[in-house]
């Protein structure tokens, strides 16, 4: 009887084992399926604010407030926030801070990575991360006058998060460096640029998002088209000789983020691609999510 207890009990806890590794692997599925990223966070497991950072190290000479940006070759989320750190960089124009790129092999690597993203003649220095206590890439480290560490993140940023660096780093975002980027003839609107298009007679909006995303939150005054029926319904829903102005929440896409010369095709340029075809005058597409249009002073109506 024992020993019939003893193989249940053995059998029980090999079930409760594949469940857990079914979960999990589904789990990573998911994240994969739906080209999720790791929640930003502060890197407080790892690097922690108050930490020594040896900037001679670096070769980056002290004195003033410094921020650090860890990449990495093969990473995901650094591809997808190449144009926020653009931002970054040209709204440092002034040169408030010591803007710095970490690589970790050769510098040379690293400056060719550098230039695919379009940052300019940015520093790039060899760093070994594990000295720095950098947890993955890309990461953000955000070093005082004296060395000390004041802030770190860590993944690719939400709108949130982004506007908390440029905040805690003391600089004012200026327009989004992407918008000039996208290329193919297809025009790209800002969302400071969209408050003086929606007072424009006859110009508005169509999101192509999904109905339950639309009625989430959606730009007011805005005509929900999904993208799969765009096809079907524009020539009955739009005025061709009207402006039209896409929104999908999806513009800023790793190809535009990386400036290939034949980027791939994404929902918004796909969509603006269709109405183009209906012979609709003029169309441009809404950069930015709905945070930075509402930010812009463009009313967005949540649910």
């Amino acid at each position: 009887m024992t020993s019939t207890f003893r193989r249940l009990r053995t059998a029980l806890n090999s079930e409760r084992l594949l469940t857990a590794l079914a979960v999990a692997a589904g789990v990573w599925f998911i994240a994969e399926a739906v080209g999720a990223a790791l929640p930003a966070r502060d890197v407080a497991t790892t690097v922690r604010p108050g930490d020594r950072i040896d900037l001679t190290e670096l070769a980056l000479a002290g004195g003033a407030p410094t921020l650090l940006i860890a990449l990495q070759e093969d990473c995901r989320w650094c591809d997808e926030s190449a144009a926020f750190y653009r931002d970054l960089l040209t709204s440092n124009a002034t040169g408030a801070l010591r803007i710095a790129v970490l690589v970790p092999y050769s510098a040379d690597a690293g400056r060719s990575q550098v230039d695919r993203y379009g940052l300019g003649d940015v520093e790039v220095r060899q760093a070994d991360f594990a000295d720095l206590k950098i947890a993955g890439t890309p990461s953000i480290l955000l070093v005082g006058p004296n060395g000390y560490l004041k802030k770190a993140w860590l993944g690719r940023l939400s709108t949130s998060a982004e506007a908390a660096v440029f905040a805690t780093a003391g600089l004012v975002r200026i327009a989004r460096t992407a918008e000039a980027r996208r290329g193919d003839g297809r025009e790209s609107l800002s969302a400071s640029a969209l408050v003086a298009v929606l007072r424009t007679p006859g110009a508005g909006v169509i999101d192509t998002r999904m109905r339950d995303e639309f009625r989430l939150a959606h730009i007011v005054g805005a005509v929900n088209i999904p993208a799969d029926e765009l096809y079907a319904r524009l020539k009955y829903e739009w005025p061709i000789d009207h402006e039209l102005a896409i929104y999908c929440e999806r513009a800023t896409t790793c190809a535009v983020y990386l400036g290939e010369e034949q980027p791939l095709d994404g929902e918004c340029e796909q969509a603006a691609d269709v109405a183009t075809a209906a012979g609709v005058r003029r169309v441009r597409i809404i950069e930015g999510l709905l945070d930075e249009v509402a930010a812009a002073g463009v009313a967005v109506r949540r649910q």
